[in-house]
């Protein structure tokens, strides 16, 4: 028999651990897929129409900035703008005919409870966050029903959906 190295058991548990969040991952993506449609009221109907821009709102927080950039510039065909949360009062985007809909998101926390050995327990905040789009013409909020703390692949969920939507018509 073959002796297991260090190295090999080390490998593998880091191979495990890497399919178990990439797995995760795929399927928070699906499950929020399913939630975000026109149909559940969480796009719009009328995203990405002629003659208008979907504001992306940046808040200055690198990762989900980033990933905010990555998803809608690979994933949504449309006229899009990135705009940080501080400039969106000023007169460039004033125009709600034009800059219509915007994509955003609210941070929340979801209490997780935990059992201490000693038989105590003790609640983590586990930060979530909600994307939605506002119709800035309407004054309306269309938001999914769930919530994740996978950002990036609730980012590229929703911004395939408004994809799928925009070219449906």
């Amino acid at each position: 028999m073959k002796k297991i190295t260090k190295f090999t058991k080390y490998f593998t548990f880091i191979l495990l651990i890497s399919l178990t969040f990439s797995s995760c991952g795929a399927l928070v993506r699906s499950n929020i897929q399913k939630d975000i449609s026109v149909e559940n009221g969480s796009i719009p109907e009328e995203i990405g129409q002629e003659g208008t821009t979907l504001i992306c709102v940046l808040k200055g927080r690198s990762s989900r900035d980033k990933y905010m950039k990555k998803h809608v510039k690979k994933k949504y065909h449309g006229k899009y703008v990135f705009v940080l949360e501080s400039d969106l009062n000023s007169d460039k985007y004033k125009d709600v005919n034009i800059y219509r809909f915007l994509f955003d998101y609210n941070a929340n926390s979801v209490d997780t409870w935990r059992q201490n050995a000693d038989g105590t327990s003790t609640a983590t905040a586990l930060p979530t966050s909600s994307y939605f789009i506002k119709d800035r013409k309407e004054n309306k909020i269309y938001s999914p029903k769930m919530n994740s703390s996978f950002f990036s692949k609730y980012i590229e969920a929703y911004v395939i959906q408004m994809e799928n939507a925009r070219i449906k018509k």
